[in-house]
C-alpha cells in the first residue's frame, strides 16, 4: 500500500469515528400502547434502552420500527413475541442495544421515540 492510499483509508476511517449519533428525544405525546422503558442512552453505537425483563424475553426479541414518513422521524420499540415465564421467575432490567446501522438513521437526524419513558439517562 502506497502513501496515498495509506493516508485516504485513515482520513476516511476518521471520518467515520467523528460522526455524531442520530439527536432522539422522547416524543411530547408518548404512545401508552407501546413498551415501557425505564431508560434510554445514545451512543455512538447505537441507541441503548432499558426495559424491565421477566428473565424469558431475551434481548434478541427487542425490534425498533423506524418511521420516515414525518418529520422528524419516529420510533417505536416493541416486542417480537411475548413469552410465557413461570411464576417466581423475578423482575429485573434488560438492556438491549439497537445499533444504527439496522435503524438506518443518519448522524445527526431528529428522531423521536415513541415510547413511554420513564428516565433519561
Amino acid at each position: 500500500m502506497d502513501r496515498r492510499a495509506f493516508l485516504l483509508a485513515g482520513l476516511s476511517l476518521s471520518a467515520c469515528a467523528t460522526l455524531r449519533p442520530p439527536a432522539v428525544s422522547p416524543a411530547p405525546e408518548p404512545r401508552a400502547e407501546l413498551e415501557p422503558l425505564q431508560g434510554f442512552e445514545v451512543t455512538r453505537a447505537g441507541l441503548v434502552v432499558r426495559v424491565r425483563a421477566d428473565g424469558c424475553t431475551p434481548a434478541e426479541d427487542y425490534v425498533a420500527y423506524v418511521d420516515r414518513t414525518s418529520r422528524p422521524a419516529t420510533l417505536a420499540i416493541a416486542r417480537r413475541r411475548l413469552r410465557p415465564c413461570p411464576p417466581g421467575a423475578g423482575l429485573g432490567y434488560l438492556t438491549v442495544t439497537l445499533p444504527w446501522s439496522g435503524l438506518g438513521l443518519r448522524p445527526g437526524e431528529p428522531v423521536l421515540l415513541l415510547n413511554p419513558v420513564a428516565a433519561v439517562r
